[in-house]
C-alpha cells in the first residue's frame, strides 16, 4: 500500500485523572493516534494504557485524520507508508502509544520514547505537517 499514514498528536489531558508520567510530557504533544489507510476506508489505532482501541471507518485516511484533528484540536503528520517487511514485527516491552506507532511504521529506534521525539524523528525522515484547513481553489474570473 503506497498511501501515507497519518499520525495525530494530541494535547496532554487536564483534570484529576493525570498519571505521574503525564507531567513529563510536552503539553502540546502528549499522545499519538495512528490513522492507517485501508483498501476501503481507514483504521484508527489508539492505545490507552492496557487497552488498544482499533476502529474502522468508511472515510479515507486523510478525511478521517482531518476530522479527528478538528475534533481533538490535534496536530498531524503525513508519514510515507513503510516498506513491505518480510520479517514479522517484534513484540515491544512497553506498548505505549509511541511504541504502537513505531511498530506500525516499522521503526526500531530505541531512543524514541516520547511523542515529541517521535514527531521530530519522523519530520527528519521526510514526514510532512498536515495543515489545519484546506482552502478551496478559487475560480479565475476572466
Amino acid at each position: 500500500m503506497t498511501e501515507p499514514f497519518f499520525l495525530l498528536f494530541t494535547r496532554r489531558p487536564t483534570g484529576q485523572g493525570l498519571r505521574w508520567w503525564h507531567h513529563l510530557l510536552d503539553a502540546r504533544c502528549a499522545h499519538v493516534v495512528v490513522v492507517q489507510p485501508m483498501v476501503v476506508g481507514s483504521l484508527v489505532v489508539q492505545p490507552f494504557g492496557k487497552v488498544l482501541k482499533v476502529e474502522w471507518s468508511y472515510h479515507p485516511a486523510e478525511d478521517q485524520a482531518r476530522g479527528l484533528m478538528w475534533a481533538w484540536n490535534a496536530r498531524a503528520l503525513r508519514v510515507p507508508a513503510p516498506p513491505e517487511q518480510e520479517a514479522p514485527p517484534e513484540l515491544r516491552p512497553f506498548m505505549t502509544c509511541v511504541e504502537v506507532a513505531k511498530a506500525m511504521l516499522g521503526l526500531s529506534a530505541w531512543w524514541i520514547v516520547t511523542p515529541r521525539q517521535l514527531w521530530w524523528a519522523l519530520v527528519a525522515r521526510g514526514a510532512r505537517v498536515v495543515p489545519r484547513f484546506v482552502w478551496p481553489e478559487r475560480e479565475r474570473i476572466a
